[in-house]
């Protein structure tokens, strides 16, 4: 029998995002936005309580006149894989 294998659209459904914020700078997934950002994504646990840094797929910083908004997307191609079991 054949192995039920989920197939992943990580890498379009990473394309549609970075699409949705035409106009908007990204940064690499490396970038350095700023000190605050930066120590929250080293410092941050992972979705499996992994330690050491997170580099999301899609970082940008969208202006607004309150400030800007820092998003941070990782980006997941195959169902269920945002969700922690417990």
């Amino acid at each position: 029998m054949a192995s039920k294998q989920k197939h992943s659209i990580e890498e379009i459904v990473e394309q549609w995002a970075k699409e949705q914020l035409k106009g908007i700078k990204l940064y690499a997934k490396n970038d350095f936005i700023n000190s605050q950002i930066e120590k929250a994504l080293k410092t941050a646990p992972s979705k499996k309580g992994g330690k050491g840094p997170n580099y999301p797929d899609v970082k940008c910083v969208i202006p607004a006149a309150e400030g800007d908004i820092p998003v941070m997307i990782e980006v997941k191609g195959t169902k269920g894989a945002l969700i922690k079991p417990t």
